[in-house]
C-alpha cells in the first residue's frame, strides 16, 4: 500500500511543479488556460489470485496545451514480497523478451515504422517494460505519442494461452 500511496503522491508533485513551471513563464501575465486545466487519477485493481496483486494508475492532464494520459502499471507478488518485472511473467531473457514486445507492437501498430519509432519501442519494451496483468492476460501499455498515431498510448494483449507467457511463471 505504501508503493501505490509513493506513485500517487510522485504523479501529483510532478503534476504541481510542472504548472508552477508553466505559469511561472507566463511572466506574471494571467494564464489564459487557469479555468480549463485538470488533473485526474484513477487507480484500479485489474488481478488479485493467489497472493498477487496487479493494479494500473491511469492519469489524464491538461494545461493549456495538447491533452495528456498515461497509464503505468504495478504488479505484486505478496508470497516473494517484491514487485514482480516483465521477465518473471513471460518466456526469454532480456533481449529475447524484448524482441517479442517490439514484434506485438509492430503487429498491432499494422503500419510501417522509421528507425527512430523502432528504437522508442525497444526502449519501452525491455526488462522495465510497463505492464499490469487482468484476467484476460498480461497487458503492455505503450506511453502516448511513443509513435505519433499513438497520442492515446497502446495497450498490447498478451493472452494467458500465448506462447510468450511462461506457464511457470503464470500467477495462480
Amino acid at each position: 500500500m505504501q508503493t501505490i500511496h509513493r506513485v500517487y503522491a510522485q504523479a501529483e508533485a510532478a503534476y504541481r511543479s510542472e504548472m508552477e513551471g508553466i505559469i511561472a513563464d507566463y511572466g506574471g501575465e494571467e494564464y489564459p488556460y487557469e479555468d480549463t486545466r485538470f488533473y485526474e487519477q484513477l487507480c484500479a485493481c485489474t488481478y488479485q489470485s493467489g497472493g498477487v496483486f496487479s493494479f494500473v494508475l491511469h492519469m489524464e492532464w491538461f494545461m493549456g496545451g495538447v491533452h495528456n494520459s498515461s497509464a503505468t502499471g504495478h504488479t505484486f507478488d505478496f508470497n516473494l514480497g517484491r514487485e514482480l518485472k516483465i521477465g518473471d511473467v513471460l518466456k526469454g531473457n532480456d533481449a529475447q523478451i524484448t524482441a517479442a514486445l517490439e514484434n506485438e507492437f509492430a503487429a498491432w501498430y499494422e503500419e510501417e515504422m522509421g528507425e527512430a519509432e523502432k528504437a522508442a519501442v525497444r526502449e519501452q519494451s525491455g526488462p522495465d517494460a510497463n505492464f499490469y496483468l487482468a484476467e484476460d492476460g498480461v497487458h503492455i501499455f505503450y506511453m502516448p505519442y511513443v509513435v505519433p498515431a499513438t497520442q492515446n498510448g497502446a495497450d498490447i494483449l498478451i493472452p494467458w494461452g500465448s506462447r510468450l507467457v511462461n506457464p511457470a511463471n503464470r500467477p495462480s
